[in-house]
C-alpha cells in the first residue's frame, strides 16, 4: 500500500516503547493520528508533515518528554495545536509551517526553553503570536514569513539574544517592527521584505554588528532608512529595492 493511501493506522503503537524515530511524512490520506502515542516515551523525532487530511491529534503529546524534533508542516486541515506542548522541555526544533487553518496556538511555548529553531511560516490564518516567547532564550532561528493576518507581535523579542536568523517576509498586515531589536547582538540575517504596511522601524539597528544579510525590499510604505547603518560593519548583503517612498538614506 502506498503511503499516500493510508487512512487509518492499526492499534499497537502503544507497545513500541523503545521507538526513537517516527516518520509518517506525506501520508496524505491519513485522517487520524495513531492511538497509544502517550506510551512512546523514548521518542526523539516525530515527523507528520504533509498529512494534509489530518484534523485532530490524539492526546498524548505531553508524554513525549524526550522529543527533540517535531515536524508538522503542511498539515493543511489542522485547526488546533496539540495539547501537552508545555511538557516537551527538550524540544530543539519545531516546524508547523503552512498549517493554513491554524488560528490559535495553545499556551506552552514558554516551557520550550531548549528550542533553537521555530518555523511557523505561511500560517495564513494566524492572527496572534504565541505567548511565552521571552522564555525561548536559546532560539537561533525564527521564521514567521507570510503570516499575512499577523498584525501585532507580543513583547518578548528583547530576550532572544541568541537569535541568528529572523525571517518575517510578507507579513502584510504588520505595521510595527518588534521591540528589542537592539538586543539581537548575534543576529546574522534579517528579512522583512514585502511588509507592505510597515511605516517605521524602531531604533536599534546600530547594535546589529554581526548582521551579514539585510533584506527589506518592497516595503512600499517605508519612508526612511533605519538609523545606525554605519555600525553594521559585518554586512555583506543589503537589498531595499522597490521601497518606492524612500526619500533619504
Amino acid at each position: 500500500m502506498f503511503e499516500e493511501e493510508i487512512k487509518n493506522l492499526r492499534e499497537g503503537f502503544g507497545s513500541l516503547t523503545c521507538l526513537k524515530k517516527l516518520n509518517m511524512r506525506e501520508c496524505e490520506a491519513l485522517e487520524e493520528f495513531p492511538s497509544g502515542l502517550d506510551n512512546l516515551a523514548s521518542l526523539k523525532y516525530l515527523d507528520f508533515s504533509k498529512c494534509r487530511k489530518l484534523k485532530n491529534l490524539q492526546e498524548g503529546f505531553g508524554s513525549l518528554t524526550c522529543l527533540k524534533k517535531l515536524f508538522m508542516s503542511e498539515c493543511e486541515a489542522l485547526e488546533e495545536f496539540p495539547g501537552g506542548l508545555e511538557n516537551l522541555v527538550l524540544l530543539k526544533e519545531l516546524a508547523f509551517s503552512k498549517c493554513r487553518k491554524l488560528k490559535n496556538l495553545r499556551e506552552g511555548f514558554g516551557s520550550l526553553t531548549c528550542l533553537k529553531k521555530l518555523d511557523m511560516k505561511e500560517c495564513e490564518a494566524l492572527e496572534e503570536f504565541p505567548s511565552g516567547l521571552e522564555n525561548l532564550v536559546l532560539l537561533e532561528e525564527l521564521n514567521f514569513s507570510k503570516c499575512k493576518k499577523l498584525t501585532n507581535l507580543r513583547e518578548g523579542f528583547q530576550s532572544l539574544t541568541c537569535l541568528k536568523k529572523l525571517i518575517m517576509q510578507e507579513c502584510e498586515a504588520l505595521e510595527e517592527f518588534p521591540s528589542g531589536l537592539e538586543n539581537f547582538i548575534s543576529l546574522e540575517e534579517l528579512d522583512f521584505s514585502k511588509c507592505k504596511k510597515l511605516k517605521n522601524l524602531r531604533e536599534g539597528f546600530g547594535s546589529l554588528t554581526c548582521l551579514k544579510k539585510l533584506n527589506m525590499w518592497e516595503c512600499g510604505t517605508l519612508e526612511e532608512f533605519p538609523s545606525g547603518l554605519e555600525n553594521l560593519v559585518s554586512l555583506e548583503e543589503l537589498a531595499f529595492s522597490k521601497c518606492k517612498k524612500f526619500k533619504n538614506l
